[in-house]
């Protein structure tokens, strides 16, 4: 390694060479994060694009849903009523539930494949005990979305009882387009997230 330099830098190419290189390279990653911060920006503006029209389809989602539950009021028993108003509600939050936990362990399962021999053992320690417990989790959320798939089967039945054909199809199109719906807000809601913390990583990078 060569020593420190005592005095000033003689404005010969000799000295200036090696510098060179370093400052294309700095100016470079500098110029290259400025690009990926533009890149992310612009993504994010479209993901929010997106999530306008997205909530507006989730509030006629919900209209209709009301809708459905004023006619199961009128044609079905209080018993009936009650048991369709707990299986929609539910619907919900299983499937929340499960797209959420389906999303932690992606971020666990990502910090873990860049673990290596230089990876503080007390971090992959508590990433391995992490994984562990959503890998069980989401097990146990499984396990209630069959139990909602039964509840579904006898929320159909006294349906098919009670409606029309017509009313029946309408039905189940609410609740095939509820879940797709709450698959598709996460989705969005985890790409914005994602973007964020980039942005903010490479915001921090470049001190802006």
């Amino acid at each position: 390694m060569p020593k420190p330099l005592t005095k000033p830098l003689s404005p010969s190419p000799i000295h200036l060479r090696p510098e060179l290189p370093n400052l294309r390279s700095k100016a470079d990653i500098a110029e290259t994060k400025r690009l990926l911060v533009s890149h992310i920006e612009e993504h994010l503006r479209s993901l929010e694009e997106m999530r306008v029209p997205l909530q507006a389809e989730i509030e006629r989602h919900a209209a209709h849903g009301a809708a459905l539950e004023l006619l199961v009021r009128e044609h079905c028993l209080p018993v009936e009523l009650e048991r369709y108003s707990l299986f929609i509600g539910d619907l919900e939050r299983v499937v929340n539930l499960l797209l959420c936990l389906s999303a932690r362990l992606a971020r666990v399962q990502n910090a873990l494949s860049t673990v290596d021999q230089h990876t503080d053992a007390e971090e992959k320690q508590s990433l391995d005990s992490r994984h562990r417990l959503l890998c069980k989790q989401r097990e146990d959320a499984k396990d209630l979305k069959v139990n909602l798939d039964r509840r579904e089967n006898v929320v159909s039945t006294f349906l098919s009882r009670q409606l029309s054909a017509e009313q029946l199809q309408d039905y189940r199109r609410f609740v095939q387009t509820k879940a797709s719906l709450l698959i598709r807000q996460k989705d969005l809601e985890e790409k914005q997230r994602l973007g964020e913390e980039q942005l903010e990583a490479l915001s921090s990078s470049l001190n802006l």
